[in-house]
């Protein structure tokens, strides 16, 4: 049976097919060497992994929630290097994605977005929690639909853009 992996790091690309068959632990472990290489600030995952039979994340049950490269879901630091992050707008948008497109809920209060930004260390300031009522009045219309006192979700179009740039 043919195997292939496909991994794609910024502009590093690497692809392998052949006979061996990879298991999670073998792909984890060449990830982190990847991530050795090449370091720990950029999201590291697989675009795709396929048998000869097409099915693309087989091992996953065809599920496209994104991963870091440990397995584990997309941390939200890895989250603000795929988006670029430079501003506490974004780093709302950040954390919104982070909440709905990673942990899956359909909603989330200030309090879910303000923790969630907190995790983000490589990119919060204490500046984020002043600004952030600003932040997200300026989002909702925008990007977020505000479903009552506090409680917020993605723009549907929003969270299929952002579901397309963290997929696996």
């Amino acid at each position: 049976m043919t195997e292939r992996v496909r991994i794609k790091v910024g502009s590093v690309e690497f692809e392998y097919e052949g006979d061996s068959k990879f298991s999670k632990d073998d792909i984890e472990i060449f990830f982190s060497h990847i991530e050795k290489l090449i370091g720990k600030s950029e999201a590291i995952a697989p675009l795709s992994i396929s048998n000869s039979s097409g099915n693309a994340n087989a091992d996953q049950g065809g599920v496209s929630t994104p991963k870091h490269s440990d397995g584990s879901d997309l941390h939200i630091n890895s989250i603000c290097s795929i988006l670029n992050v430079k501003t506490g707008a974004e780093l709302v948008l950040a954390g919104a994605a982070s909440l709905q497109v990673v942990d899956g809920k359909d909603r989330f209060s200030r309090g879910e977005l303000l923790a969630r930004m907190k995790d983000a260390t490589s990119y919060y300031n204490a500046n984020h929690t002043k600004n952030l009522s600003y932040n997200l009045k300026n989002a909702v219309g925008k990007s977020l639909n505000q479903l009552g006192t506090g409680a917020y979700a993605l723009k549907a179009e929003v969270k299929r853009e952002l579901e397309q740039k963290l997929a696996p």
